[in-house]
């Protein structure tokens, strides 16, 4: 597996990222992630996660942006974005993604280029973890982005989430302009950890929490491009249909011409 170190420029500073990918892999697929309001790219969750959907053939890029200014964030987020768009160009399509307050940091990239040239390389949002509220704290929720988003976005919870209330995302979900996927992980907190003695498929430990999570997108992803191939299918077929049907009445039309140049 092929993993690089690189640097991003932002103004004045440099995004420390990391690019990890199979040396054979033919998807043309890539996925951006970065961590929460604490810690860096090397979160062993988001290193662990990424070396997982590498392995699946996707092309992962992770990058640092440490700051509590949720819109510092999705500016970096933007210029990572495009920064990836223009250097990987085997790389048709990417999703976006974080966990925390970096899934925050990726909605308001999806919200924040749409309309623009940038949006058409996103297909999808990844939200791990998102923050609803924060901790016990549900007056104030964080459901504004969630109204606003149209791309097709995964989420994935722990049921016990202190920061994202089970039955309020839900209810938000429903609401949702964009095509959603949630799941949750049983008995899992806001940093995905399983207490112990919970009767739950994922009660191995963090690695097999992981291979939940990188299943799950695959599975998500997956389904997402054979819709889109679906509809391109049906699209491509209507307009044949359409060319079939204007054939006779231009032979129709060729005919009279020629009646009436004999006449």
């Amino acid at each position: 597996m092929e993993k690089r170190y690189f640097k991003i420029p932002y103004k004045e500073k440099q995004v420390e990222a990391c690019i990890q990918k199979l040396s054979s892999t033919t998807k043309r697929t890539g996925i951006i992630l970065t961590h929460g309001a604490g810690g860096d790219m090397e979160l062993p969750q988001l290193s662990s996660l990424a070396s997982l959907l590498a392995e699946h053939g996707f092309t992962v890029v992770r990058f640092t942006c440490k700051g509590l200014n949720l819109g510092y964030r999705i500016k970096v987020y933007s210029t990572v974005l495009e920064h990836c768009k223009d250097e990987f160009g085997e790389v048709a399509r990417w999703l976006i993604g974080g966990r925390s307050m970096g899934a925050r940091a990726a909605l308001g990239v999806a919200n924040s280029i749409r309309g623009t040239p940038l949006a058409d390389s996103v297909i999808g949002a990844i939200c791990i973890s998102y923050p609803l509220h924060t901790k016990d704290n549900y007056s104030d929720l964080r459901d504004g982005p969630l109204f606003e988003l149209e791309t097709p976005v995964c989420f994935i919870s722990g049921s016990c989430d202190e920061m994202c209330d089970k039955s309020m995302l839900e209810s938000v979900l429903k609401k949702m302009k964009g095509s959603v996927l949630i799941k949750w992980i049983d008995g899992a907190d806001h940093g995905l950890k399983i207490s112990r003695g919970r009767n739950s498929a994922s009660s191995s430990g963090t690695t097999s929490v992981q291979e939940i999570i990188c299943d799950t997108l695959c599975g998500w992803i997956e389904n997402m491009q054979h819709s889109e191939s679906m509809i391109q299918g049906v699209q491509a077929s209507t307009e044949s249909d359409h060319c079939k049907m204007a054939l006779p009445l231009t032979e129709k039309r060729g005919r009279k011409r020629k009646r009436e140049k004999k006449n």
